[in-house]
């Protein structure tokens, strides 16, 4: 059977595989948090990337408590200004809409499973005017536990009616790629390009520099093997 396996479904992460949105968290995350007196720094900030918001709004209070604004307050000001600068500032990486394109026009179904809230995904999806190409949709409001947990994978393909043997992901970071694993799929990577691959090749099915590299063939002998 498993000769003849082909692609049905794709399943894209949101957050650094269709848009470059890690600038505008970490701006957000500074702006927010610094004023409630934590000392951001490069170092932690990077610990909160694959992160769900209300996960980054208990990690920076862990680091230096506050007091006066709620968690739940510090978490939907960091998202306002992550909504804002996707509006004003987003766009989509290299080959995102010629993948879109590319599986549509073979009629494969099209989901969306991101750590990212509804509003912050709804942005990205209106900002980058790809809403269209989605079958289905997936936020962090919609499950219980965010990437690694498999939960945001499972729901998405219950939505797209989809298999998971035939299934494949597109991600970003281990996080992510370890998620998608736990729910059976076959997990191709693109990492940022300043991030050693190494540790990428050890959790993905492939690896791709862009999604420039993506075709079918490659999809489809991924999932023979």
């Amino acid at each position: 059977m498993s000769g003849v396996m082909q692609l049905s479904a794709a399943i894209f992460d949101m957050d650094g595989v269709l848009i470059n949105s890690e600038p505008f968290w970490q701006q957000a995350e500074y702006n927010v948090f610094s004023k409630l007196g934590v000392t951001v720094s490069p170092q932690l900030a990077a610990h909160t990337a694959t992160m769900t918001t209300s996960e980054v709004s208990q990690f920076w209070y862990a680091q230096q408590p506050w007091s006066g604004t709620t968690l739940e307050q510090a978490e939907q000001a960091v998202i306002a200004q992550v909504v804002a600068l996707v509006a004003t500032h987003g766009k989509a990486l290299n080959g995102v809409e010629a993948t879109l394109k590319l599986l549509t026009a073979q009629k494969v179904k099209i989901g969306l499973a991101t750590n990212a809230p509804a509003v912050v995904m709804n942005a990205v999806l209106d900002s980058l005017q790809i809403r269209h190409f989605f079958h289905a949709v997936t936020s962090a409001d919609e499950v219980t536990k965010g990437k690694p947990a498999p939960d945001v994978y499972h729901f998405t393909l219950q939505k797209l009616q989809a298999d998971s043997r035939t299934t494949i992901a597109f991600e970003d970071s281990i996080t992510g790629l370890r998620a998608a694993k736990a729910a059976a799929l076959t997990a191709i990577a693109v990492p940022p390009a300043d991030v050693d691959t190494h540790r990428y090749r050890e959790v993905a099915d492939y690896t791709l520099d862009s999604l420039q590299q993506f075709n079918l063939a490659l999809a489809n002998a991924l999932l023979r093997a």
